[in-house]
């Protein structure tokens, strides 16, 4: 049976699977495939090949340990992800009390000194007089006025 996801056959007839260096478009932000993916990929390798000339041991487990670096990248991508989150939040709640200009909703400039932080959908939403503006909106800041 022929492999359809073989790309060359070298000099020994081993096949590669062409999939496995260029993933498919839409496989996530970061451009590694998806674990699920990639042990079907090499599932579907195992099953097409030649078994008159089956994939040497070596490759076998160097797709494995493609495997293992893959869901280590993912797993260090999502670990940042989330540590960049908690440092935003961080920087956001050091801004209570201090005075700020932002870009509110529909461009309207909003100033005033932050007196609440809240997270919306991950993100960092601070509360300036009645309006509530996203951290990335915030223009200047500066301490707040003695008044």
């Amino acid at each position: 049976m022929i492999n359809p996801l073989a790309a060359t056959t070298g000099a020994t007839g081993a096949t590669s699977p062409s999939t496995a260096t260029a993933p498919p478009a839409g496989q996530g932000t970061n451009g590694l495939l998806d674990p699920q993916t990639f042990l079907q990929l090499l599932v579907d390798q195992l099953k097409y090949q030649d078994p008159l000339n089956p994939t040497s041991g070596g490759q076998f487990v160097s797709q494995v340990a493609e495997l293992s670096q893959v869901e280590a990248l993912q797993k260090l991508s999502q670990e940042v992800t989330a540590s960049s989150g908690s440092e935003q939040a961080m920087a956001a709640a050091s801004l209570i009390g201090k005075q700020v200009q932002a870009t509110g909703s529909g461009g309207v400039p909003v100033s005033g000194v932050v007196t609440a932080v809240s997270l919306s959908s991950g993100s960092p939403v601070l509360s300036v007089g009645s309006s509530q503006v996203p951290l990335g909106q915030v223009t200047r800041i500066s301490p707040a006025s003695a008044s």
